[in-house]
Parts: structure tokens; sequence; C-alpha cells
């Protein structure tokens, strides 16, 4: 819908996004709408989250804070007093949003298919949640009447993507998850045509997931000299080239539909880095080095993963639930309430002796908890002097090692959590934080097949065996994406070290509002004009400081945890 408000900004999100495919892509004639964008606007990478994990990256760039302030630091996090993990949502935030920020200063917002935005808040506007809303089904929508009319207008449209993982020799299952991946991102397209023209705003985005989902599963396919490459992978040579093009073709649209009275932002919550055929189990690694103990030598041949009755009792489970209609799932649960809770907490450590472990990894990123007294419900780590000790001796340890083929370091940086972050939520941050070396190794922290032995920290599989796990043969890396185009804007010109922080601090600018003096982003005043900035310096406000939310008792309902931890698996975020 025509506005003729000066200050309007659309941004468009591309999901793991990166200037690695991009620049040479530009340059061969490839991507002509973004190489439009880079002519006439200001790009650069844009370093993400650590680790550069969607859920904290995302809602980072929604609130210009750190992980340690608003409190979101994964898909999942502990339950208080246990070591269990659950699922996080939205209601898991502390911090307003951009669009609730824009919402308060009465501008008018769109916000169509932002990750970690469920359930979706009030805005000034509407607001259409991500991938973290459970279900269709699910009141996915404010205001709640809008899920109908764009359910009507949009009869494709989905929250996310369906498919199964792509198994190795089952073309059906390839061609299945392409052709879903590519179907939801036409149907989120007319969407966000549907909905810009329906109604006004001010400010509009919408976040494409295509080319993360691409760039995971067919990376090896594009890559000649992917170590997992095998014969016939050429057949997707093209995958993502094409998700790029298509991707470019929707911000050609944007530019010729928006016209010169908007300022238009793309941005990606992290980059893309190929993966191999070389596994890092941390579990094991901290037990070989005497900081974790398994009950008995029968277990710790699994010491990578879960003994063979978790694995039988997470499948178990898992074919019990899916052979089951809604109404007897649900009926199952209020009948036995806690037996879920029970298989899934035995699944993550069964085997583990607490009361002889010092140290330990839970979550499915690179990092280490201290089974500390007084947080951990049978920690043996005091706090303080031993603490301290401690976390300095793994990060010594850390430093030794080493690729068994290579002999090179496996691990570049380790970080203690307060080096990188702080907060009231820096209890919810692990203790040490890993930056494995830039060699594409995989990390797992529990389950892998449970009936095959664990005894090395890191394993060396056969490019069969890995796909036979269906893994998936790209990851994340730390740099993403930032592009800005529109009136004040300097042409050509490329950022350096912007932050996914900076982006809700910079976007309020672009919009004329002031910005709270609370957030850890900063204005990235290089890429305006000086006759811009000028005319418009940055203005800050002062926030009332406020006592933190207690986030870690809000998450969903048991039924809608399931379904977002199953499409975290077909993602490839849970092993």
């Amino acid at each position: 819908m025509s506005d003729t408000n000066k200050e309007r900004v659309f941004v468009l999100g591309l999901d793991g996004a990166t200037l690695e495919l991009m620049l040479p892509w530009v340059r061969q004639g490839r991507l002509p709408n973004l190489a439009r964008l880079m002519a006439d606007g200001a790009y650069g990478k844009l370093r993400s989250t650590i680790h550069p994990m969607t859920a904290q990256a995302w809602t980072s760039f929604m609130t210009g804070k750190n992980l340690g302030k608003h409190g979101l630091v994964d898909f999942f996090m502990r339950r208080p007093g246990t070591y269990e993990l659950q699922v996080v949502n939205a209601m898991s935030r502390d911090g307003e949003s951009l669009w609730g920020l824009l919402s308060q200063a009465g501008k008018r917002v769109s916000v169509l298919n932002v990750p970690m935005t469920y359930p979706p808040e009030p805005v000034n506007g509407f607001l259409v949640a991500g991938m973290d809303a459970p279900t269709q089904e699910s009141q996915f929508t404010y205001p709640p009447q809008l899920k109908e009319e764009l359910l009507k207008a949009v009869p494709e449209y989905r929250i996310e993507a369906g498919g199964r993982r792509p198994v190795p020799g089952d073309e059906e299952r390839w061609r299945e998850f392409l052709e879903e991946t590519w179907a939801a991102a036409e149907a989120r397209f007319e969407a966000t045509k549907y909905l810009m023209h329906r109604y006004p705003w001010d400010f509009f985005m919408v976040v494409f997931r295509a080319t993360d989902r691409v760039q995971h599963w067919f990376w090896k396919h594009m890559d000649p000299q992917h170590p997992l490459r095998i014969p016939g992978d050429e057949k997707y040579a093209d995958v993502i080239l094409r998700t790029y093009e298509r991707m470019d073709e929707v911000l050609g649209y944007l530019l010729d539909e928006l016209g010169d009275g908007v300022s238009v932002v793309v941005v990606s919550d992290h980059g893309a880095i190929p993966v191999g055929h070389k596994v890092i189990y941390l579990n094991t690694w901290l037990a070989q080095q005497g900081f974790l103990k398994f009950r008995s030598d029968s277990t710790s041949r699994v010491l990578g993963g879960t003994n063979p009755v978790s694995g039988f009792l997470w499948k178990s489970w898992r074919r019990m639930k899916r052979s089951l209609p809604a109404d007897k799932r649900r009926a199952l649960k209020a009948a036995f309430p806690r037996l879920e809770r029970k298989v899934t907490s035995h699944l993550t450590f069964a085997d583990v002796d607490w009361t002889q472990t010092r140290a330990y990894a839970m979550e499915q990123r690179e990092a280490i908890w201290i089974n500390l007294e007084g947080r951990e419900p049978q920690g043996r780590v005091k706090p303080g002097d031993e603490y301290e000790s401690l976390r300095d001796e793994i990060i010594e340890r850390l430093r030794g090692f080493t690729d068994p083929e290579t002999n090179q370091p496996m691990v570049e940086t380790v970080y203690k959590r307060e080096e990188l972050y702080h907060g009231p939520h820096l209890d919810k941050v692990p203790d040490l934080l890993l930056l494995l070396a830039e060699a594409g190794y995989r990390y797992r922290v529990a389950r892998h097949d449970p009936s095959r032995e664990r005894k090395q920290a890191v394993e060396i599989l056969g490019s069969r065996q890995v796909m036979t796990d269906y893994r998936a043969n790209a990851g994340h890396a730390l740099d993403g994406v930032c592009m800005f185009w529109g009136e004040g804007i300097r042409a050509g010109y490329e950022i350096e070290g912007a932050h996914i922080m900076d982006m809700a601090p910079t976007i309020l600018h672009l919009m004329g509002e002031d910005i709270p003096n609370d957030m850890d982003g900063r204005v990235l005043e290089q890429i305006f004009a000086p006759q811009f900035l000028a005319s418009r310096p940055a203005a800050f406000r002062d926030v009332e400081p406020k006592e933190s939310v207690d986030i870690a008792q809000k998450t969903y309902e048991s039924e809608d945890e399931q379904e977002v931890l199953e499409r975290l698996q077909g993602l490839g975020y849970l092993d």
C-alpha cells in the first residue's frame, strides 16, 4: 500500500546468506538486483553471535542486545535445577523487539516469519510468527483474525517448509526436500506481496529461510572439493545458486514496487561453511581428560552418545506418537504427564555419574558447563577459586586437542562467558564457549548410533557413513551479510566491523527514532552520507532499569514443544 511517509524501511532477511557465495555470483552477473544494491548502497559482512545459531542471532538482531541481556542462547535452555533442556520461544526473550519499540513510537509495523517471534506479540500492525510457531493450527498471528485471512489469500502458506531429511540413494527424499523448500519460499513471497499491499506500514520485515535450508544439505553438490562429494552429486550442483537467484528476483520485485521513498535493508543471521567427515565428541574428550565420569565401564563404550536403552526409548516414543492422531497424543500426555520428560532426560545423561563429574557438554553447540555447586542439582565444583581454576585447566587442555590426521589444533579459541557477554542472564550462557578451527569439523554432544563404540573424541567417517547418518554437509559461519540502500546511504561503500546487534539501532536511526541506551549495538554511522548525518545525528534516550524477566519459566505446552523439537531435528539442528 502506498504511503507518503519518508521514513519507511523494508527489511529482507535471507537466513544464512553469505557474501562468500554472493560476491562471485554478483561478479558473474547472476544476481543483478543484489549487484544494484551493492553499487548504489552500502554492504559488508555482518558478524553474528558466538555461536552463530539462528535463535540467538535473530534475537540479538531484533533487540540490539547481547545474549547476557536478552537471555536467549539457543533453541534450548536448561530447566532450572536440572540437567534437562527445554525448547525456547519469544516468551523466553528478555527485552523489547525492534517492532515493539517502533509500535510504541506510533510506527505501523508488518513482521512476517522472523524466527523466535512465537507467540506473536501485540504490535501496531501485524505479526506472523516464524519457525518457532509449533503448527499451522497454533495461533501464529497478531491480530488473531489475520491467520484466517492470510490462509485464505495464500492457501499454500506454511510456517516452515516440510520435507524429510534427504537420504542417500533415495531420490524421492532429495526431490521432496527441495520442492518443499522452494514451495514454502514461493508461498512466503505471495504472502509478502499480499500483506505489503493490503495494510499500511512504515516498517516491513520478512525472512526467507530457503537459503539456509539448501546450504545445509546441497553444499557438497555445489562444491567439487567437498570431502563428502560422491558420484551423482553433480545433479543438484546448481540448487544453491538457483535459490539465491530466486531471492535476487524477490529483491528486484521489491525495489521496483517500493520505489525511491523506502530504504531497503538485506540481512542474514549468520553465514555458511562446508563441514566434512571429522566429528568431535566433546563429552568423550571431557571423559578422557578426567573431567566427566560415566557410571561404569560397560557404558563407557558409548561415551559420545546414549546407551542402547536410550536409543530404543527415543525411537519407540517417537514412533508411537507419530502413529497416533492429535487427540490421542494429547490423551496420552494427560494420562502420563511425566513420561516424555523421563524418556528425553534419560536420552541425554543416562550414563553420567554426576558425583564424579566436574564438567560436561549438553547443547547442540560447542560449549562446556561446569558442574557447579548451588546451580546444578548434583554440583561438585565450588564457586570461586575452584571454579576459576577448573575453567583455566580445561582451556589449557583444549589447546592440546589436535586433529588425529594433521596434528593441528581442533579448537581455535576458548572464551569464558563473561569475556563475550554481560547482563542479568549471563547464567543462561555456558561457562566456556569454543570456536572450532576453520576446518569444517562437525560437533556432536550426545546421540549417535548407540550400537557403535565411541572410544575416540574425534571420529573420522567415510563419506557414505556420514550420509547414511543423514547429516548436513554445511553448517553456520560467523559472518553473515548486511546491505543498506536508500536516501542518505553512501553508494558503493563496503562496511567493516558490523555486528548483528548493530542492526536494530541503525534501523531505528533510519526511521528517525531515538535509540534506547540499553542496547549494546551501535548505529553504523559510516554507512550514511556526511550531509545525512549532519542533518540527522544519532540520538539516544535513557531507559529506566527494569527487573529482569524470569524467562526460564516461559515455554511451550508439552505437545507444542514436541512439534518444534521434531521440526528442529528435521532441519538438522538436533541430532
